[in-house]
């Protein structure tokens, strides 16, 4: 008596998925066997189990090559799609496999604007205890790539809505670090207020992630019922440089950035106090940085790295280093 058709199909094994679109697309059942690289022999026991499953010849044999019946032309979109995600695990699982054989293996780690520079010098300062680390710029699909695992982990300016990543908050905002020429009139001022920035062009980073929509000096003017400065949003510090000594601009920057802003001729820098901050994010969420990972079983960094890396971000930002596991997700 024949068995159901369900389970002859629970049966089936990966190679012979794999044969029969081999053979679908080749037509041949040598050029099969090639691609494969299996003996003739196998490839006929295995057309001849699936036949028998099928309960249909798959393919006729013609002068041209083996042709497909109704029925492989019928199935063989859902056995492609069955094997591509086959192929795709396999790539995963070698690309893993490659991953933790290497003796020195590079962590991918994306960073907010702002914190790149800072990170950079620790982790060159601490070489001969950092892991091998190289920085990536946050983007809008960052987090994506987090998950999907083209980056290990990263920084971020503010959580996303990502049920498969952890954003763990390390810490507040370090402050805020009034930007200009170092000839802007500004500077004559003993002790700047928002009302004196709001007297003069304002540029923008736009963070993505992050005040990509709206920036707070702008809801600030419209609770204290003043008129908005003209608003200049740029996503290139270069071009962010050129407005800074050619437009009279201002601008804000993470004290995290000081050494590398003070190192470029014509700017300068000066600490917003806690009270103009304050003011500033009166009504609106205060800026944080976000320890952004994968769930600790599919990550590809034991605790130990992990530690390792929390001490150099956390050195960055002054902080002390915590041995704890993120638990927030959004």
């Amino acid at each position: 008596m024949n068995k159901p058709l369900d389970k002859q199909l629970a049966e089936l094994d990966i190679f012979s998925l794999l044969l029969f679109r081999a053979i679908f697309e080749t037509g041949h059942a040598n050029s099969a066997a090639r691609l494969l690289d299996v003996s003739a022999p196998k490839v006929s026991r295995a057309l001849a189990s699936l036949r028998t499953i099928f309960s249909d010849e798959l393919f006729y044999r013609r002068q041209q090559g083996l042709k497909p019946t109704p029925l492989a032309e019928q199935i063989y979109p859902a056995i492609r799609e069955l094997t591509d995600g086959v192929t795709s695990l396999s790539m995963q699982l070698k690309d893993h496999q490659a991953y933790h054989n290497q003796s020195n293996p590079v962590f991918h780690l994306a960073v907010s604007s702002g914190l790149m520079t800072a990170l950079a010098l620790e982790l060159n300062q601490h070489k001969q205890r950092a892991p091998d680390v190289t920085l990536h710029l946050w983007q809008n699909d960052t987090a994506d790539r987090i998950h999907s695992g083209d980056l290990d982990l990263g920084l971020a300016l503010a959580p996303e809505p990502h049920n498969e990543l952890s954003f763990e908050r390390l810490c507040d905002s370090p402050g805020l670090c009034l930007v200009a020429a170092s000839d802007h009139v500004i500077w004559q001022q003993s002790d700047i207020v928002l009302e004196q920035v709001c007297e003069y062009p304002f540029l923008c980073m736009n963070h993505p992630g992050f005040n990509d929509k709206v920036d707070p000096l702008e809801l600030f003017c419209h609770r204290e019922g003043l008129t908005p400065p003209k608003v200049i949003r740029v996503t290139d510090k270069e071009e962010w440089y050129a407005h800074l000594l050619t437009q009279a601009s201002l601008s804000f920057a993470s004290p995290l950035e000081s050494r590398l802003l003070s190192a470029l001729a014509g700017i300068k820098l000066r600490a917003l106090s806690i009270r103009e901050l304050d003011r500033l994010h009166t009504g609106i969420a205060i800026p944080g940085l976000y320890l952004v990972e994968k769930p600790a079983h599919h990550r590809r960094y034991d605790n130990e790295i992990r530690q390792k890396l929390l001490a150099i971000i956390n050195s960055t930002l002054g902080l002390e280093t915590h041995d704890r596991e993120p638990n927030s997700k959004l």
